[in-house]
This record gives C-alpha cells, structure tokens and sequence, in this order.
C-alpha cells in the first residue's frame, strides 16, 4: 500500500529547469526603451511652449517617461546583480 511508482529522483516535482531569469528581463529592458522612447517623443511632440492652454497630453507623456526610465534603471541594476552575484557563485564554487 505505501509503494511509490517511481523513485524520488525522477519524480516529476523534483526535476529542476535551470531557466535564466536575465533572457525576460532583457525583453522587458528592450520593451520598456523603445516604449520611453515613444513617451519621450510624445512630450516633445505635444509641448506648447508658445500657447497658455497647455495639452494634457503633455503630462501624460512626461509621466510615462519618468516611469520608462524608472524600469529602465530597475532592469540595468538587476541585471548588474545577477551579473555580480553569478561571479560570486563561481569563485565559490573554485
């Protein structure tokens, strides 16, 4: 009654994937530029420097930007730590 049809190492729970987590976040990285890039071409597409009404799209844009450039620093210094910490795990590793 208490048999198990496998043994524990090729159960399907203990298989380990060594999957990158860097590959996902270099899309996001590449994502989130060119998406800035959009946002910081549309600020200074709708920027009326010369009228009294400014647009709202303006601050829209500005806002976008300010939090492209915000993931854009999170995925660099990430990807530094991942960098940094991989090292670390081979020098222990010798």
């Amino acid at each position: 009654m208490n048999e198990q049809p496998f043994a524990p190492s090729q159960t399907q729970l203990s298989v380990r994937r060594s999957r990158s987590i860097v590959f996902p976040v270099l899309i996001t990285l590449g994502c989130t530029v060119l998406l800035t890039g959009g946002f910081i071409f549309g600020a200074f597409a709708t920027c009326n420097f010369m009228s009294s009404h400014p647009t709202k799209w303006f601050g829209f844009f500005v806002w976008g930007s300010i939090v492209g450039l915000v993931v854009v620093v999170l995925c660099v210094l990430f990807i530094a730590a991942w960098g940094i910490w991989m090292i670390v795990k081979k020098i222990r590793e010798n």
